[in-house]
């Protein structure tokens, strides 16, 4: 299990399924009585999810290492656009991989700033009108 402001992913072998609405201890919760039958899991230290108040979300995982989230409304109502930035992102320099995790995360690998990310702002403005100027920029606690 994870979470991330997407919500709670559980994932059961190959399987994901996303929780937009239910924290991980709600999740626990739900799977502890089928322990016999579904198994063990690992537990988490993450914290709850908090909702997506907008359109883009940029979290460093790590030093190289950087998670996309776009809102639902973006990620539903413009899929050929998400598809589109990430190969915008995958151009950039320092860049080095962009992946899809669903349809509205994707993670980025390389060396960047966060400049970066405020020129994906910038492009997600030039091409949708309403996208929300604000960006959530999430650093870890070192």
């Amino acid at each position: 299990m994870d979470a991330n402001p997407s919500g709670t992913l559980l994932t059961i072998d190959s399987y994901r399924f996303r929780f937009p609405e239910r924290s991980v201890t709600q999740i626990h919760a739900l799977i502890d009585p089928l322990r016999p039958i579904i198994g063990s899991f690992n537990e988490i230290t993450d914290p709850p999810p908090s909702p997506l108040t907008v359109d883009l979300s940029v979290e460093a995982t790590s030093e190289h290492r950087a998670e996309v989230w776009y809102s639902d409304w973006i990620a539903e109502d413009f899929p050929a656009l998400v598809l589109d930035s990430m190969d915008w992102l995958a151009e950039q320099p320092g860049v080095e991989l962009v992946e899809q995790e669903d349809h509205c995360v994707f993670s980025a690998t390389g060396r960047f700033e966060v400049a970066l990310f405020d020129h994906l702002r910038s492009w997600w403005m030039e091409r949708v009108d309403g996208f929300d100027q604000t960006c959530d920029w999430l650093v870890p606690a070192h």
